[in-house]
């Protein structure tokens, strides 16, 4: 059976997967947050959070953990602000998980910035992104080279450069994609819990 409105047909069964994605959207629209979507994250990222659920048990507790060369790591109170809130470049995988599964212990958001040494868009919201780190100190800012971590930017589905997520624990909850430094600072407002 065909459904033609003017002049293009489809087919019935092809209006499923469109009715779905406009749901999804006036879902969205109605209820004024962005749908939550589990990232291709999230099975380390849980794991991971229940490794830092021993480490950090209480507000005020320092414990050690072995590193997998036996050299103990500190780690600091997780309400404890920093004075020096600046950006942190991932440089593995690994360290995107820790970094995504220590949010949801510390119950702040993480804010990704998907970069490239050679993206002039990027280098131009550069001082805008690192002052917006210090104004959210609560907050995680992280910056990926996709160069470096395609595997990350691929599970991540980033297309355009620059691209800013904000994710919970493996929950893409926001995303931006441009240099609109007036749309970041919004973005980081929205999330920003000082």
């Amino acid at each position: 059976m065909i459904i033609c409105i003017g002049p293009i047909c489809i087919p019935i069964y092809g209006l499923i997967p469109f009715v779905l994605f406009v749901f999804r959207k006036v879902y969205s629209w109605i209820t004024g947050e962005p749908v939550e979507k589990e990232s291709k994250f999230a099975e380390e990222i849980k794991a991971k959070e229940l490794e830092n659920q021993e480490i950090y048990k209480g507000e005020q507790e320092v414990s050690v953990q072995p590193s997998a060369e036996g050299v103990g790591l500190r780690h600091r109170n997780v309400n404890e602000a920093t004075e020096e809130s600046s950006v942190k470049k991932i440089s593995s995988r690994s360290e995107w998980i820790d970094t995504l599964a220590l949010s949801i212990t510390k119950n702040n958001v993480v804010l990704v910035k998907f970069t490239a040494p050679w993206c002039k868009p990027c280098k131009a919201i550069a001082p805008a992104y690192e002052a917006l780190s210090k104004t959210s100190p609560k907050n995680t800012f992280v910056e990926i080279n996709t160069d470096e971590l395609k595997d990350v930017m691929k599970d991540a589905e980033v297309g355009t450069l620059p691209t800013f997520q904000v994710y919970r624990g493996s929950k893409l909850i926001n995303s931006l994609e441009g240099k609109d430094e007036k749309a970041l600072e919004e973005l980081v407002a929205k999330y920003d819990t000082h």
